[in-house]
């Protein structure tokens, strides 16, 4: 799809519940976001509103609400802030969420390529923090990437990350008779470069911690190399890759990058979820030990006082996420597979992608350029091939 063009939107100029449109910030394959002021206090939000034709879409309704509601429970300063959820006269769901100046990582490292240790202890740090806020309320991401990564200017210079699009997080909301975020096996949710082995493969009941960690480990391979692990430009090929391939290491990449951080990156790059850190915590640690400037860049309110402010959120009944109990100590990968071995896998990730776009769910997301708000689209429209860049391929 084209551009947006404000002047072709009926909804710029108008007003959305206390807040009047002035803007277009971004659209894509689900709805658009606008940016939008207070008459009264001039308050800036972004206002993120479905489409038209997915309005009466049941799944994609489902994991809109759910990325409001998963938001509300977390309630972590380095998460997006979504304040309101409402419906436009047209029956349309929209839900009101902080507006952001900055950009996101992937534009960063796009722009830059590599990041040093200093550069990239408040980014990591902020990020761990928050998927640990998320882990804690048993809610998975599992669309972890550069550019859900947003790094948002605060007055006087300073940075704050903000993670994005919990659209597809896991969870389930009560009362409401659906699993918002569940999936069943055979179904793929997420972006290709930066998913999990289970993810690849479609074994949804396997999503856990440990695959957000995955993820986490390919844009640390990605931060300090300059690259993702696998470069397949055919979403199949990348898929069985994460599934069966061993990474190169890091080092060999970028020669130039500290030593110390290869073992930790290839242990969240373990095929096996029970092989990878178990907690956001745990990898913090091990990551603090290379770049001591993590220790304290970016930290924000304890988890303590994030307990507290929790009384004001709506509740919601979790769907149990059960963290690995071993971790195996080795981090020698497996073998390249044999090239039947890998027809093999990549049939059985074509059916997977066979079922997730005859339900309307595959999504596969590649990196988009910078937006001034913390938000990006989630789900494509139900057709028989994917959204890249938010044009239809």
């Amino acid at each position: 799809m084209d551009d947006p063009q404000p002047e072709n939107d009926p909804l710029v100029g108008s007003t959305i519940g206390n807040y009047t449109v002035t803007g277009l910030l971004g659209k894509g394959g689900m709805g658009t976001v606008y940016r939008a002021e207070h008459p009264d206090i001039g308050r800036q939000v972004a206002i993120k509103v479905v489409s038209s034709q997915f309005a009466v879409n049941p799944a994609v309704m489902a994991r809109f609400k759910a990325e409001a509601l998963s938001v509300n429970r977390i309630g972590h300063p380095n998460i997006i802030d979504i304040s309101d959820f409402g419906a436009l006269s047209d029956g349309r769901p929209y839900f009101v969420m902080e507006y952001l100046d900055g950009e996101d990582l992937g534009h960063r490292l796009r722009a830059r390529r590599t990041l040093s240790h200093l550069e990239a202890a408040p980014i990591l740090r902020q990020t761990l923090d928050a998927l640990a806020a998320a882990h804690a309320e048993n809610i998975i991401h599992r669309d972890l990437k550069p550019d859900n990564i947003f790094v948002a200017k605060k007055r006087g210079g300073s940075e704050i990350v903000k993670l994005l699009d919990f659209g597809i997080a896991k969870l389930k909301v009560e009362g409401v008779g659906v699993t918002a975020g569940a999936t069943a096996d055979g179904t793929l949710l997420g972006t290709p470069l930066y998913m999990s082995p289970e993810q690849s493969m479609g074994r949804m009941s396997e999503i856990g911690p440990a695959s957000d960690l995955y993820s986490m480990g390919v844009i640390l391979y990605q931060v300090f190399t300059g690259e993702t692990p696998f470069q397949y430009q055919n979403f199949g090929e990348l898929l069985v890759a994460h599934a069966s391939e061993t990474p190169q290491p890091p080092t060999l990449r970028n020669p130039s990058m500290d030593p110390r951080l290869e073992p930790i990156i290839l242990r969240c790059l373990a095929k096996k979820p029970g092989d990878r850190y178990r907690t956001s915590d745990e990898l913090l640690s091990a990551l603090v030990e290379v770049i001591p400037p993590m220790a304290n860049a970016g930290a924000s309110v304890t988890r303590q006082q994030d307990a507290a402010a929790d009384s004001g959120r709506i509740h919601l009944a979790i769907e149990p996420v059960v963290p690995p109990t071993h971790v195996s100590t080795s981090l020698q990968a497996a073998p390249p597979p044999s090239s039947s071995v890998k027809k093999v896998l990549l049939l059985a990730v074509g059916a997977g992608v066979v079922l997730g776009l005859g339900a309307g769910t595959f999504l596969y997301l590649k990196n988009k350029g910078p937006m001034p708000i913390a938000a990006t689209e989630l789900a494509p429209p139900p057709m028989p091939g994917p959204v890249l860049d938010g044009k239809e391929r």
